[in-house]
């Protein structure tokens, strides 16, 4: 029930109202009056008033002065002011008081009682968008965290960031709340974990990498900046390092690499097993994407499986150039295999194509080497995602993946282009079913309950998806906003239900969500041009009469 208080220094006037508000039975209020501004400020002081009907001309403290008061302390208090005067200055200081309604003593009631349903109109619609401002607010503080490691992640597999991208990139860092400075230099440590974890957090991420940077973070006390990077494989870990005052590069250096020794030494301590590699040299960000594939390449690859707890630095493992072509070769491998589940059609494709390139000049061994990895990568991913029947209508057996190199020659290499090819078309096709599901599901959703309420989050939970994503791909599949659709529907239904004549207009706004028929009326004529009255008697009455 929302409060409405009427001033007027005129009794009469204000005792009339008072009357006429409390009898509107189809206006849910609790009415006060009083007679003077200072009596109003008074009991602003004791009340929350919803909705505020002013005389604007009062000895003392003027309406206007009293809505001046009142918004300072009720910012989201409607006002209407009501005067006996139609002076055009009225109405344009009552527009530079954010009055809602400037309303003339001698227009009468009705159009008063108009202004006050709207301006209930207008608080529900406040209140929701708030709830749906908190709402949003509470989601993207859930999910902030996976989309920095969405970013960061990102970030981590594409080409070097050139100069005309930096700006965009850290924009979305401060976007999602990433501590990252363009101007300082940055340092990397790598983490791996010796024994890999298996229990996980509420958030997706091992529980012990959670931990294990938290304390890391400790260790570099308020003199670091450090942002996490967690790989998609939950062994590894990275950190990015600043400092948080403007330390030479040499001596911050040297304090990352003593704070490591300390972390490593708490470690042990606490028998998490964990080996840590740290890059010496400051890079720009940049030089990021590089400097972290080669850590990830090093941890994964160059550190000994079989050596545990190990501290040490980027230079000692530094790559042979016998070893070198192989490094390379597996980092785009790496690479290749991060577009294939982002779902990146053109990088995929593109890489593919430079890696599988005739004129390449694999020796024998590479070769075997790169065709086996292609091979092992597109069998897991059919095998993954079920498409197993799928491929074998396209390609009629499965003797690609198992015949010999050797025997394949060229034919092996277009034969794999053409299946990673045929991977990215049915991503695409099994991506649009996904969608079209998704659409199906929730528009026989909104048809099953325009009666009730729905919100974005009841919506989300038959999908199964963040309901933030889901505003965002309904959108970007159909063009409109899911409000809009569900409106939409409303009206339509109500279209429907007009030509039923023992339905009141009152009764089939309600049965098609809209609790206020005045509101009701007033979307119906925003989309169909005419009242829902107006729409029965054109259709529906003079049809039955013919």
């Amino acid at each position: 029930m929302y409060k409405l208080l009427i001033v007027d220094d005129e009794k009469h006037i204000a005792d009339g109202l008072y009357r006429t508000f409390s009898s509107v039975s189809d206006i849910s209020l609790e009415v006060y009056r009083t007679y003077s501004a200072g009596d109003a400020l008074h009991l602003f002081t004791r009340y929350r008033m919803d909705i505020l009907i002013t005389d604007i001309d009062m000895p003392v403290t003027s309406g206007l002065d009293l809505i001046s008061e009142i918004k300072k302390r009720w910012p989201d208090c409607r006002t209407i002011i009501l005067s006996g005067y139609s002076e055009f200055d009225y109405a344009q200081t009552a527009l530079a008081y954010h009055c809602d309604f400037n309303i003339l003593k001698s227009q009468g009631d009705e159009p008063l009682i108009d202004a006050v349903s709207e301006c209930i109109l207008r608080l529900e619609r406040d209140s929701r968008e708030k709830n749906w401002t908190k709402q949003l607010e509470n989601e993207l503080q859930r999910v902030r965290p996976m989309l920095q490691q969405t970013f960061l992640n990102n970030l981590l597999n594409s080409p070097a960031v050139s100069d005309s991208e930096i700006s965009r990139c850290m924009e979305d860092a401060r976007r999602l709340s990433l501590s990252l400075y363009e101007e300082k230099p940055f340092f990397l440590v790598g983490c791996r974990l010796d024994r890999p974890p298996l229990a996980k957090s509420p958030i997706g991420l091992p529980s012990s990498l959670i931990e294990i940077h938290v304390i890391f973070q400790n260790c570099l006390t308020q003199r670091a900046i450090c942002t996490p990077v967690f790989s998609d494989d939950p062994q590894y870990l990275l950190w990015l390092i600043q400092s948080a005052t403007d330390e030479p590069a040499d001596s911050f250096c040297a304090f990352i690499n003593g704070s490591a020794e300390n972390f490593h030494y708490c470690m042990r301590n606490r028998e998490i097993s964990l080996s840590l590699l740290l890059e010496p040299t400051p890079f720009s960000f940049g030089q990021f994407p590089a400097f972290g594939r080669k850590m990830l390449f090093l941890l994964k690859y160059r550190m000994g499986k079989n050596e545990e707890m190990v501290l040490s630095n980027t230079d000692f493992y530094a790559v042979t150039a016998a070893a070198s072509d192989y490094e390379q070769l597996l980092q785009k491998l790496q690479q290749l295999e991060f577009y294939l589940v982002r779902e990146n059609a053109d990088s995929f494709l593109g890489l593919l194509e430079s890696l599988l390139e005739p004129s390449a000049s694999y020796s024998r061994e590479q070769l075997a080497f790169l065709l086996n990895n292609l091979k092992t990568l597109f069998l897991n991913t059919i095998y993954k995602t079920g498409r197993q029947n799928d491929f074998l209508e396209n390609f009629q057996s499965m003797s690609v993946f198992y015949e010999p190199c050797e025997k394949s020659g060229a034919s092996l290499s277009e034969t794999l282009y053409r299946v990673g090819c045929w991977l990215m078309e049915t991503q695409d096709e099994e991506r649009t079913r996904r969608y079209n599901r998704t659409l199906q599901t929730i528009h026989a959703y909104i048809r099953e309950h325009l009666h009730e309420e729905i919100t974005l989050t009841s919506l989300a939970e038959q999908v199964y998806l963040n309901p933030v994503y889901l505003s965002h791909i309904y959108k970007q599949l159909t063009g409109q906003k899911l409000g809009t659709y569900i409106t939409c529907q409303r009206i339509e239904r109500a279209k429907e239900l007009l030509a039923e004549p023992e339905l009141k207009i009152n009764e089939i706004g309600f049965r098609v969500g809209y609790e206020s028929s005045p509101h009701f009326s007033r979307t119906f004529k925003k989309l169909v041009g005419i009242t829902p009255a107006e729409y029965r008697r054109k259709f529906f009455v003079s049809g039955l009469q013919e």
